[in-house]
């Protein structure tokens, strides 16, 4: 499973309620939303997949 695929399944409402995480490769990846996008869909057509990564990595 790629980066951005482990990153996208994080995203969302739901992932956040159900404090959703996924370990890969020894590093844990934890459940995230920005406000105002309510779906994976409408983050993925705003945002490329490495400004996705950069978006999760930066913590904002």
């Amino acid at each position: 499973m790629k980066k951005i695929d482990v990153i996208l399944m994080c995203y969302g409402r739901d992932a956040l309620e159900q404090y959703f995480e996924i370990e890969r490769k020894g590093v844990l990846y934890t459940a995230w939303m920005i406000e105002g996008i309510k779906t994976k869909e409408e983050l993925k057509k705003m945002f490329s997949k490495k400004q996705i990564i950069d978006i999760y990595e930066s913590g904002i």
